[in-house]
């Protein structure tokens, strides 16, 4: 069979994601919904499909970590790959408290990502014994070009923050980084969404100042750096998107986002559509949506060829029960081997050079 993916723009908004769910069904009589992009799209996706429930239509690897899609009424309605909110900040606390840190600051973007970001954050920090000192909102249309956190960041300084959870995505988090640095505070920062994009806005901004900014950052990737090519998957991934050379649909491209030639979100969406052609092998040649349930129910232990499995089940609709945390050296995002000596230790200098300015974006996955 021929599987053909039907673009939408869910604007970004819970209200964006419902209403172009709503019109999807409508129109294309979709047999489901595949890698939607944050928790608030996502959230609306899930609210509309609610609504037509006896159809057993289903969101599939969502890149957002929420609990919506996890526990209570919408979760039998999402098959989630990526670890959970609750385990990216389970690991982020376990590395920071790893390192010797003991005292937290919370940055949120004024949503429901960063809302439900934060809330793990805090549980994660309660349950591994350390204080939150500061919890402190950025507007998550802050952008590098156009805004700043210079309040923000000394009011956390103030606070005796030791190191950040930012429950933010990659524009709010480049620019409390970037302002921290900027006023020489070091902390070590734990960015709790994709990284890549927030990556390159710093590596820019490095080689325009002279200044590091990239030391003691964690990313929360759903996937592992797509330099760690001594992964099957990874391989894979890089060769095909070689290979095929893949163009954003029209329909939801951005002229104003350069998309990156490999990423940590495409890789993720990669590994969940080899996920989905799996179920739909299982589910067999007559094909039915409850039959894909069932086949999704099976994959347990299922090799994703990145080194973590996927285990879902009966009534276990989450995949990945941890996320992965690469920390960036020589300008990308790399495996950490040693956290503590990462997190703790003095940056290196920047050879200054020119770059073109830190590019801006529209569109924020969480």
């Amino acid at each position: 069979r021929t599987i053909e993916l039907v673009p939408a723009d869910d604007k970004y908004t819970a209200d964006g994601g419902e209403s172009a769910t709503d019109r999807l069904m409508a129109e294309e009589e979709p047999f489901g919904f595949v890698s939607a992009t944050g928790t608030e799209p996502s959230t609306g996706i899930v609210k509309s499909l609610k609504k037509h429930e006896a159809k057993g239509l289903f969101l599939w690897g969502s890149t957002s970590g929420a609990e919506v899609l996890r526990k209570g009424e919408y979760a039998k309605l999402a098959w989630n790959l990526r670890g959970s909110l609750d385990a990216a900040a389970t690991d982020v606390a376990n590395a920071f408290a790893g390192a010797g840190f003991k005292k937290m600051g919370i940055v949120f973007q004024d949503d429901g990502f960063g809302k439900s970001a934060a809330g793990s954050a805090k549980r994660a920090c309660e349950a591994k014994g350390l204080a939150v000192v500061a919890e402190l909102s950025i507007a998550k249309t802050t952008k590098p070009d156009s805004g700043d956190a210079k309040e923000l960041i000394a009011k956390a300084k103030a606070a005796g923050v030791e190191a950040l959870f930012l429950a933010a995505t990659y524009n709010p988090a480049t620019v409390v980084i970037r302002d921290a640095r900027e006023s020489g505070w070091n902390v070590p920062a734990g960015v709790m969404s994709s990284p890549d994009t927030m990556v390159r806005q710093l590596v820019a901004i490095e080689k325009k100042t002279g200044k590091r900014m990239t030391n003691a950052v964690l990313g929360c990737a759903d996937a592992p750096p797509v330099n760690a090519t001594d992964l099957p998957a990874v391989r894979e991934y890089r060769e095909l998107s070689d290979k095929r050379n893949p163009q954003l649909p029209a329909q939801i491209a951005d002229p104003n986002y350069r998309p990156l030639r490999y990423s940590t979100d495409a890789l993720e969406a990669f590994i969940g559509a080899k996920a989905l052609v799996e179920a739909l092998h299982r589910a067999g040649r007559y094909l039915t949506r409850d039959g894909l349930r069932k086949a999704a129910e099976s994959m347990v232990n299922w090799d994703t060829g990145l080194g973590q499995p996927i285990n879902w089940g009966p009534g276990d609709n989450q995949g990945f029960d941890s996320v992965w945390l690469p920390g960036v050296k020589n300008d990308e995002l790399t495996l950490v081997s040693d956290m503590k000596k990462y997190l703790t230790d003095k940056p290196e200098p920047v050879v200054k050079g020119d770059a073109s300015a830190a590019p801006s974006a529209s569109a924020a996955p969480s």
